[in-house]
Parts: structure tokens; C-alpha cells; sequence
């Protein structure tokens, strides 16, 4: 059945959007910046005719970070 492009939704206005990778990812900021390319479209569709006001991605996809908040993600 198709949902649409949200694979949660809470109260009406919150999407939740999973995306899954199976794969270790090398560039994973790379990876996360294509998905949300790809999404952009969607996402705006969604804020205008079901009036969405947040959306959270939300992904298997590991990144990194080091205490001087550096790192892939």
C-alpha cells in the first residue's frame, strides 16, 4: 500500500521517515546529503497539502564524532 512517502506520522503534523542502509557507508555525510537531496520534493509536498510542520530523518546509517565535535556526522 502506498503511504505516501511517511512511514510515521504524529499528531497529524510530525513525519517520521526511515531510511535504511545495509551497507557500511565510507562518506556517510555524503550518503546523508543525497538522501536529503532526495527528499527535498517530497518534503515540501507533504508541508503543503498535509500541512506538516516537522520532519525527522531517521537512518541506520553510523557516523562519528570525537569531544571537539568534529567528525562525519
Amino acid at each position: 500500500m502506498a503511504d505516501g512517502g511517511i512511514d510515521a506520522i504524529r499528531d497529524g503534523s510530525i513525519v517520521y521517515q526511515v531510511k535504511w542502509s545495509s551497507k557500511l557507508q565510507q562518506n556517510p555525510d555524503v550518503w546523508l546529503d543525497k538522501t536529503i537531496d532526495r527528499e527535498r520534493s517530497k518534503i515540501r509536498r507533504l508541508i503543503r497539502e498535509k500541512r506538516i510542520q516537522k520532519y525527522v530523518l531517521i537512518t541506520s546509517v553510523a557516523g562519528t564524532t570525537t569531544s571537539d565535535e568534529s567528525g562525519s556526522t
